[in-house]
């Protein structure tokens, strides 16, 4: 077992991951009087940051946000510690004691990613490795992680990709469409319940009655269908707040079972997806937005995930909304809606800059004043004057 964050504090993550220590110091590294022993299993996640074109500087910025927003899930059960590889990615290593739980913890991690990011701009897209028990394993653990993200070479960015052992896939036997995800993608945008069930019933046909498999690639090829669903799902329905609940089947069922149950998801994510509002309405709901991010920008309370919360959306669909009418993120928005009222307030008003800083949302005057000054490039007492 082992504890990662002594390695944070000691910075021998950076040395681990770069090869700088040598087998002999790794056996010290390990040593039991050196590091606490906690937790039994970790992973480890390259997050890439991709954007147009940005400046080294708004690279190392997003960077900041993500590392911030993944220390933020640090808690006793389970420890992230970030390291930064080079510009655009960053090692993300989860320790903890529940190997089971750690997958969900990496989506949870993601999304957390691209809500601090706040910004379409830029797409968030995690490479990770296998379940590791021993440190010696680290930095293998870094290069599975890196062929994960590679990836996105055909499955795209923004999304959550896990290490495939390459030989064992080599190996795989079963019948899966390589277009299976685009199909599902395109059959649940599109509605079409019939096109869904040919393609389940074409990967029935071949692995069930055509082929002699054993179970082992039985189980692989169930594996197989569960993630890609699971993502196409995800895909589809990430600007919403309508979520499709799809879990592993882990009691005894039979392959026919399986997939009737995969076929109910399918077709219950279509009925559900039928309800999203169209067109009229999304403009309707744009419209009541703005409107509320315009009565209440000198709420301190308001943030992007209370805006999403009153309109049950998403806080990327609140975010995307933001850059189609303002051509900004949500907090730079916020931001120009308070400085734009505080220019007001000194020109007709003798209140105090203290007084004024909270009239505006904010919570003290150094915050207002480097909003102030990034916004209109002097100091909010220089400008009055």
């Amino acid at each position: 077992m082992i504890t990662i964050t002594p390695y944070a504090r000691q910075g021998m993550i950076q040395s681990l991951l770069s090869g700088d220590v040598e087998h002999q110091q790794l056996e010290v590294i390990t040593d039991e009087q050196f590091v606490g022993l906690r937790k039994a299993y970790f992973m480890v996640a390259v997050v890439n940051v991709a954007a147009g074109e940005m400046s080294a500087q708004q690279f190392r910025d997003a960077q900041e946000l993500i590392a911030h927003a993944c220390r933020e899930l640090s808690t006793e059960e389970s420890t992230l510690v970030c390291c930064t590889k080079n510009a655009q990615n960053l090692f993300v290593i989860i320790n903890s004691d529940d190997g089971e739980g750690m997958e969900a913890l990496f989506y949870r991690m993601y999304q957390s990613c691209v809500e601090a990011l706040d910004d379409p701009r830029f797409a968030v897209t995690l490479g990770v490795s296998r379940l590791e028990s021993d440190i010696q394993a680290l930095r293998d653990a870094c290069t599975d992680a890196e062929q994960a993200l590679g990836q996105m070479m055909t499955g795209g960015r923004s999304s959550v990709y896990f290490h495939e052992d390459v030989q064992d896939k080599a190996q795989r036997r079963y019948y899966f469409p390589r277009d299976a995800h685009k199909r599902i993608v395109r059959g649940l945008k599109e509605g079409n319940l019939p096109d869904l069930e040919a393609m389940l019933g074409e990967i029935y046909r071949c692995n069930a009655q055509e082929a002699e498999l054993p179970v082992s690639e039985l189980r692989l090829m169930v594996e197989e269908l569960h993630v890609t669903i699971r993502n196409a799902l995800r895909d589809v329905f990430d600007l919403s707040t309508t979520h499709i609940q799809i879990e592993r089947i882990r009691e005894a069922a039979t392959l026919e079972e399986i997939f009737a149950y995969y076929r109910t998801v399918l077709a219950t994510a279509i009925s559900q997806r039928g309800e999203l509002p169209d067109a009229g309405e999304e403009r309707a709901l744009e419209g009541k937005l703005c409107a509320y991010i315009e009565a209440n920008f000198c709420d301190p309370a308001l943030s992007l995930n209370a805006v999403a919360e009153h309109f049950g959306v998403s806080t990327k669909m609140v975010g995307l909304i933001c850059k189609e009418v303002y051509g900004k993120t949500f907090l730079q928005c916020v931001r120009d809606l308070q400085i734009q009222h505080a220019v007001h307030l000194l020109q007709t008003t003798e209140n105090t800059l203290e007084e004024i800083a909270l009239q505006c949302g904010f919570t003290n005057l150094l915050t207002f004043r480097r909003n102030f000054k990034a916004v209109m490039g002097m100091n909010p007492s220089d400008y009055r004057k």
